[in-house]
């Protein structure tokens, strides 16, 4: 946004970990690791999305080449998990709370949560409103930083509080993604920066042709 002449900053970090993320096979399938999909077919989403990113991140991550294993796009989580259901694909992509609710259904052969550190969400605001109204910004950040801390503290309660924003998700499985994640360090607590964990999204998506050049 900022290189096609958007005035905004980054602010934040939001989350700093894949931990909401999984690669998913079926129960019975010969797919046990990684390794086991060489020359096999992960699905995706679409092309230069987090779920191409992940796939890349996990086959690289267990030693073989990303070229090695397929990726095909199949245009949305459900149709992903429907042709993996049919044998399309191999494995496919599942994120939390949907995860804890269909844990029995599948088997999970990559853990995001097992990638170093990377940030994929940053809060941005315009450099006018920044100096317009910075005690507010910084009241926005106090109160999300409360926030996350009650996450980490009590999934439980934390649940409760959203539920009325995943009203399919039965709320035993939104607490259980949420401690997933937690356990995963997925939201960052203060909220400062990370290079390192942004320069590892900045490689994934120069990796899915998302970006190019120096940031």
């Amino acid at each position: 946004a900022i290189r096609k002449g958007a005035d905004v900053r980054i602010i934040n970090t939001i989350t700093q970990s894949a931990a909401d993320s999984v690669l998913v096979a079926m129960p019975k399938s010969p797919i046990n690791t990684m390794k086991d999909l060489k020359g096999k077919s992960i699905a995706i989403t679409r092309p230069r999305g987090w779920s191409e990113m992940l796939a890349i991140l996990a086959v690289e991550k267990s030693g073989l080449p990303a070229n090695s294993v397929k990726r095909p796009a199949l245009g949305s989580l459900g149709a992903a998990l429907t042709g993996l259901k049919d044998g399309v694909v191999q494995a496919a992509p599942f994120i939390e709370p949907y995860l804890s609710m269909a844990r029995s259904k599948y088997k999970v052969v990559f853990d995001g949560a097992t990638l170093p550190p990377m940030v994929r969400a940053v809060g941005i605001a315009t450099t006018a409103y920044i100096k317009k109204h910075p005690d507010r910004l910084r009241a926005i950040l106090k109160a999300r930083s409360m926030a996350v801390a009650k996450m980490y503290s009590d999934p439980a309660a934390s649940a409760k509080a959203v539920k009325k924003y995943f009203p399919r998700v039965p709320e035993k499985a939104l607490a259980s993604g949420i401690a997933v994640m937690a356990k995963g360090n997925f939201w960052s607590k203060d909220g400062k920066f990370d290079i390192a964990a942004m320069d590892r999204m900045l490689d994934g998506l120069r990796a899915i042709g998302a970006l190019e050049g120096a940031v």
